[in-house]
């Protein structure tokens, strides 16, 4: 290194040591973007790029300087270049020269090594090739151990501060204090619990005058030539109020502070715990742990109270729940009620007229039979003929009543299985016979629309769901299993429960109307299911399940793939 270049690099050094950011312990971003800046023209560089770590752990940050105004896409781009660079490189520390479009050729290259702690990297570019020379790599060296002390102080500042704000949050009493007992340092909290409004009003009285004074002798005569002498003293003493002159209790660890070179004494220190909420009226609580066994009694005695409330609270909502669904059976058998005596009414005003007819006409055929005039026979023919007709008139109405609920006149569309059953499911379920059971669908991907009444098919499958429900009321083992199946033009519905089952003699009247084995039924549920299908189509059929319970199943046919309405 010749004389003229020494000279300028010591310059180059003073002048980067006397950086503002370096004085002033600045955030490390802001310290290599100035160092970044500054070498670009020391190093007569083309660019200078820093890599480092702000916080410990993983996260890095990356500064380029440029000696032209570098748009953030050459930015990006040198960056780009030079970690792919370092990627490859067999000793990342190593001088090296990279081509690439991001440099417009070959630019040469000085490094710094990264350190075993991962530390900050310098790289500086230029396209002179006699860079670098010693004199730079001095400089870029420099820059790079300037960063790190920095990123160090930066990290300690900030968990002095962490820690400083910990300890002055502190509900507890923290102090340090010298050797002869003038207070250094009183935390916050510990200030707020004796009185003092300021660190400058703490430092003014001595570590005795803190106590009461009937503490202070035992504290100068004994305590403190204890802990000066062993190193450590837990005890409790008693604090004075600075404003209010009363006593507040503490639990002191009082300790010594040694030098960790000489190892001689040169502070102390105390934490103390602030006893005075577990006093009663001024009098030592002796046995902390009889206040906190009564604390968990009565918390105790709350969760017992709040537990018989929410069991209060459950009772009512049980109740209320059976007193709606109660509410809900009256609704539906008022309904079916009211449905019964419409068609009633119905059927009575349709033939009351066919059958009065017919019952005059039969009142004159016997006047004049017991007239017995034998010319009347023609007239008792044309009366007799009559009464035929109103009567066969009545039957046509009957019948007419019966096609409608037989076939109805409703229209089928394609409705989706899985939606039919599922609706289904969920209103028999939500009556109070579908609490605890366990519902299983099993749908055929191959069946999956169906021509159907919808409203009709799902009062079908309601039916039969809380018949089976209901036939496992009081069973352990209460399983509801809905399948369906692909059965050529026609899709298979079954209805599967795990109940005590029907019995052949149960079997041979089940469909029949007005056939019930419920001591409230009215009998007409699955009369009326099979009068629906058979409208459909289709049959209804129950078989025993060989390990318990019953299966009902009905074939409906499946939909047409082009959507087919029926009146």
């Amino acid at each position: 290194m010749h004389g003229e270049e020494l000279q300028r690099c010591i310059g180059d050094l003073l002048t980067l040591s006397s950086l503002p950011a370096l004085q002033i312990y600045s955030d490390p971003r802001d310290v290599a973007k100035e160092l970044a800046t500054a070498l670009v023209p020391m190093l007569d560089a083309h660019f200078v790029y820093v890599n480092f770590a702000v916080e410990a752990g993983p996260a890095r940050h990356t500064v380029v300087s440029t000696s032209w105004d570098a748009s953030q896409g050459e930015r990006s781009n040198i960056i780009n270049s030079l970690e792919k660079q370092l990627r490859q490189a067999r000793h990342p520390q190593d001088d090296a020269m990279i081509s690439g479009p991001a440099f417009g050729g070959a630019v040469y290259l000085a490094m710094t090594p990264r350190g075993k702690r991962a530390g900050p990297q310098f790289i500086a570019g230029s396209c002179k090739p006699s860079f670098p020379t010693d004199a730079k790599r001095v400089l870029l060296r420099m820059a790079a151990n300037e960063l790190a002390v920095m990123v160090l102080h930066w990290r300690a500042q900030r968990e002095d501060k962490r820690l400083a704000t910990l300890v002055d949050r502190s509900t507890d009493f923290i102090g340090i204090a010298t050797l002869e007992g003038r207070p250094i340092y009183v935390n916050e909290g510990g200030r707020r619990a004796v009185g003092l409004r300021s660190m400058t009003e703490a430092r003014r009285y001595h570590v005795v005058d803190y106590l009461m004074p009937d503490e202070r002798a035992r504290v100068k005569d004994e305590l403190w030539g204890y802990v000066l002498e062993n190193g450590h003293w837990l005890g409790e003493l008693r604090f004075r109020h600075f404003q209010t002159a009363c006593e507040v209790p503490f639990l002191i660890d009082w300790f010594r502070i040694d030098d960790p070179g000489t190892k001689a004494p040169i502070q102390m220190a105390t934490i103390g715990k602030h006893l005075f909420q577990l006093r009663n009226a001024g009098e030592n609580v002796r046995n902390l742990n009889e206040t906190l066994e009564l604390r968990v009694l009565a918390r105790t005695a709350e969760l017992g109270e709040a537990n018989e409330r929410l069991i209060r609270k459950m009772k009512e909502r049980a109740d209320e729940d059976s007193r709606l669904n109660v509410l809900h059976e009256e609704f539906l058998s008022a309904a079916r009620f009211n449905a019964a005596n419409q068609m009633t009414t119905a059927l009575a005003h349709e033939l009351t007229q066919p059958l009065g007819a017919a019952m005059n006409t039969v009142h004159a055929a016997r006047l004049i039979l017991k007239k017995r005039k034998p010319p009347a026979t023609g007239a008792v023919e044309t009366f007799l003929d009559e009464a035929s007709r109103q009567i066969k008139r009545a039957g046509e109405t009957v019948q007419r009543w019966r096609d409608f609920l037989k076939h109805g006149e409703t229209e089928k569309r394609p409705e989706c299985v899985q939606t039919l059953i599922e609706e289904a499911a969920a209103l028999s379920l939500s009556g109070k016979y579908g609490s605890g059971a366990k519902l299983a669908l099993k749908f055929d991907p191959s069946a999956t629309h169906v021509l159907v009444d919808r409203i009709q098919i799902q009062e079908v499958l309601m039916n039969l769901m809380r018949n089976a429900l209901e036939a496992m009321e009081f069973l352990e083992r209460r399983e509801l299993t809905i399948t369906t199946r692909a059965a050529g033009p026609a899709i298979e519905i079954a209805v599967t429960d795990t109940g005590c089952g029907i019995t052949p003699e149960t079997a041979k009247r089940l469909f029949e109307p007005f056939f019930s084995t419920k001591r409230n039924g009215m009998g007409l549920g699955l009369s009326i299911c099979r009068t629906i299908l058979e409208a459909h189509g289709g049959q209804l059929e129950m078989d025993p399940n060989e390990c318990g319970g019953t299966t009902f199943r009905f074939l409906v046919a499946a939909a047409p793939q082009e959507p087919v309405y029926v009146q």
